[in-house]
């Protein structure tokens, strides 16, 4: 099934484009198609999103399934159906 994802920033850059479409496997969780992001796009993209002693993703990180935080969702375990959109989310400062 197919996912569209969504980032700004130096996520995009790493992406090649603020928004690509992911190939996964029916009945994939958002944690699914994080790892089939880092398989395609490598250790640059994965040292943004993934904590080395963890394996887990870095809490300032944020996902939106279909517009909604993942916090309020499954989080990782979020199922995921064609069509859906994720958006990541990494931290921006400014003022």
């Amino acid at each position: 099934m197919k996912i569209k994802v969504e980032a700004i920033l130096d996520l995009a850059q790493l992406l090649g484009g603020r928004m690509v479409e992911v190939e996964v496997p029916e009945g994939s969780t958002l944690r699914a198609l994080v790892g089939s992001l880092i398989d395609g796009y490598g250790e640059p993209l994965r040292n943004k999103l993934i904590r080395p002693d963890t394996g887990e993703p870095y809490r300032y990180i944020r996902f939106m399934v279909n517009g909604r935080d993942i916090i309020g969702l499954q989080g990782l375990d979020t199922p995921l159906v064609e069509g859906d959109t994720v958006l990541i989310l990494p931290p921006a400062a400014g003022g």
